[in-house]
């Protein structure tokens, strides 16, 4: 099965309670159209590599007025195996088609953002409380922002989009006007001062998402990312406030220079993700190139199998009840 087409989004209310506007539609459309795109992913799960991508959109009315996003599923066609730092990882492509993908290639902010889904909240007020609290115990400055995602009973997810002083202050100047492209000279300003407040800033986020995320019996996920032109992302599962914060020191985000300048340089990476283990060390999960393919650890390739299974047995038993 290389590809599949249906609805993936309209302007009918859903099961959530939200809609989309035509226009919303029209502009995803052309994103969909145009020369980058979307992943086709699983389950919103940005720690499994993509299955394929989303292309070839169109909108369709229907007669109850209804309009609807169609698009087709592609899968990747094609596999190879690669060595990196001895351990195997998947390359999968497609062989005719050279692109980007939507999330590599980003533009820097000049101040923080923290996204939180709406959803994994008790109510609109819980959420509210969630990030006055979170301003009022930082002298931070950071925009909240938040994220839908269409998955039913989604885990509880929080992102933090770091400013461009960030890059400079956690990987210095020669790797952060690499992956940048800038040839300019700059200096990131209060370093330490600002990777000590940060580290504060993450810990009392993840505290305060025990209190107010739901569901409560799920993991919950924090994902730190360096928006760039190569854009580096970082993503913990199920950890504590404690092991959160630890694992962001810059001593330990720094000795993953040398991973990162390698496989920019080996494989053309725009888009990096590291993975906290369940040793709390980080391990390269999965790239994005900027050819198109998705290069993954045959570990994450294991896990989104795994995922795939459960949803397509899921799939089996509900249409079984019908």
């Amino acid at each position: 099965m290389n590809k599949t087409r249906g609805v993936i989004s309209s302007t009918q209310v859903d099961s959530q309670g939200e809609s989309l506007a035509l226009e919303a539609l029209e502009m995803i459309a052309e994103t969909i159209n145009g020369p980058i795109k979307p992943r086709l992913g699983l389950e919103h799960d940005m720690s499994l590599p993509p299955l394929g991508i989303i292309n070839d959109a169109e909108i369709i009315e229907g007669d109850n007025g209804i309009h609807e996003l169609v698009a087709s599923q592609e899968y990747f066609t094609d596999s190879e195996e690669t060595l990196i730092g001895g351990e195997k990882f998947i390359i999968e492509f497609f062989k005719d088609k050279k692109f980007s993908f939507v999330e590599s290639s980003q533009d820097t902010l000049e101040k923080m953002e923290i996204a939180a889904d709406r959803h994994n909240f008790q109510s609109v007020g819980d959420s509210v409380r969630f990030f006055n609290e979170l301003k009022g115990q930082t002298k931070i400055e950071f925009e909240d922002k938040a994220i839908s995602r269409k998955a039913q009973l989604s885990d509880p997810e929080f992102v933090y989009r770091l400013s461009e002083t960030y890059i400079y202050a956690y990987w210095g100047s020669k790797l952060a006007k690499y992956i940048l492209k800038k040839t300019g000279k700059k200096v990131a300003k209060k370093i330490s001062d600002d990777l000590s407040e940060f580290y504060d800033l993450i810990k009392r986020s993840a505290k305060n998402a025990i209190q107010y995320s739901t569901p409560k019996n799920r993991p919950i996920t924090h994902i730190v990312e360096f928006p760039a032109k190569i854009s580096v992302s970082l993503i913990m599962v199920g950890k504590s406030p404690e092991e959160i914060a630890s694992a962001l020191e810059k001593r330990r985000i720094g000795n993953l220079r040398n991973q990162i300048e390698d496989i920019i340089e080996r494989f053309g990476a725009e888009k990096i993700q590291f993975i906290l283990n369940d040793g709390n060390r980080w391990e390269l999960n999965y790239f994005l190139t900027s050819d198109g393919k998705s290069i993954g650890a045959e570990r994450a390739h294991k896990r989104r199998d795994v995922v795939l299974e459960n949803m397509i047995e899921k799939a089996k038993k509900k249409k079984k009840r019908k």
